[in-house]
């Protein structure tokens, strides 16, 4: 888990001074979520401030550190997730003559960004992420958030005042803004546990929904545009029509394959926490006799 936040303000450039400080107090409000690492990225002329708190997973040396500038300098990222695939995604950059840095999945989905573009990197992508990419070139903020929204994003705009981050406490944290809450949106928390999406407690404030990408233009001074580049109902959808063939052993192979392959992937890295993974699958597996797998619940009495 890491934390990202940020602010663009689209009338023009700002005192340098009170960007720090708004970017530093965003920041600061998720340090939680990252205690390992943290970094602000500003510039003033453009009134963009980008804010990364880092709990380091892949690649623990500072060549993970952000935000981080891509090596041609157009490009800076924030992001939080796990990449499963970043390994054979950076050997196909590097086939194409991009060097790296480090080891990180962060450098990987931003070097990918600057040779393919957003839209042709995001299929290639497993995992869970949401990440801000500021485009130093066109002057535009994209926002993207993972095919499930395993990764939360939030979002608002107040006149010329853009502001991103991972919780809402960070948006709150932003100098000038008082919030303000919704007393619909107690009443969908009332009634359903939670607030459905897009919308939060708070007036004019948003979640970006899963399978998003969200795009501002500054040089336009453009509201937000959006574009699903994923859709769960489309996949249940084709799902119904290209049903699985072969029989019932063939499909518990091709089964135990796909979760061989995604608990593997996940269990890539330093630190110990893939043995740990290992245990309770393992563990679970042993205690659970056949005729009560552990998802089922004991009758009521």
């Amino acid at each position: 888990m890491c934390g990202i936040a940020g602010l663009v303000n689209t009338s023009g450039a700002v005192n340098a001074d009170e960007l720090q400080a708004s970017i530093e107090a965003m920041t600061r409000s998720i340090s939680h979520r990252g205690p390992d690492d943290q970094g602000i990225w500003l510039h003033a002329e453009s009134a963009v401030g980008l804010g990364h708190r880092r709990l380091s997973i892949v690649d623990l040396s500072q060549a993970g550190h952000q935000p981080m500038i891509s090596a041609n300098g157009r490009f800076v990222i924030v992001y939080n997730g796990e990449v499963y695939n970043h390994q054979e995604t950076r050997k196909e950059l590097e086939a194409l003559g991009v060097s790296f840095r480090g080891n990180s999945d962060t450098e990987v989905i931003l070097e990918a960004c600057a040779a393919w573009s957003v839209e042709q990197t995001l299929p290639r992508l497993n995992g869970m992420f949401a990440f801000a990419l500021w485009d130093r070139h066109e002057r535009v903020l994209t926002l993207v958030r993972d095919r499930l929204g395993i990764k939360p994003l939030y979002w608002a705009k107040f006149g010329r005042l853009f502001l991103f981050g991972s919780e809402l406490k960070a948006l709150r944290a932003t100098r000038g803004w008082q919030p303000k809450v919704r007393t619909d949106a107690i009443a969908a928390y009332m009634r359903h546990g939670y607030i459905p999406a897009p919308h939060t407690i708070y007036e004019g404030v948003h979640k970006l929904e899963p399978g998003m990408i969200l795009t501002l233009c500054v040089r336009e001074n453009a509201e937000p545009r959006f574009k699903r580049f994923w859709d769960l109902e489309e996949v249940a959808r084709l799902g119904q029509t290209g049903r699985a063939g072969g029989s019932s052993a063939e499909l518990v192979d091709e089964l135990d394959s796909l979760l061989r392959d995604a608990v593997g992937r996940r269990m890539v890295g330093p630190g110990p926490w893939g043995s740990i993974r290992l245990s309770i699958v393992s563990s679970l597996r042993k205690s659970a006799p056949p005729s009560s797998p552990p998802w089922r619940l004991p009758p009521v009495t």
